[in-house]
């Protein structure tokens, strides 16, 4: 996988060094995990707000 993005740059930048290669995948990848932390964190939020939407329904009801 790494050694795929590697590849990928020393295509594309003939004239960096390796370890430029190494760096720029490894940002890449560290890129695209926070992304996806983002989303998962984010899924959770509707579930949450439904949790606390039934929570004040049921409250209301019982005041009613």
């Amino acid at each position: 996988m790494i050694n795929e993005k590697v590849l990928q740059y020393k295509q594309r930048y003939s004239d960096k060094d390796v370890q430029d290669f190494l760096a720029m995948a490894a940002l890449q990848y560290v890129i695209k995990l926070t992304e996806e932390e983002e989303k998962l964190e984010n899924d959770y939020i509707p579930d949450a707000l439904k949790e606390l939407i039934l929570k004040i329904d049921s409250v209301l009801e019982i005041k009613e």
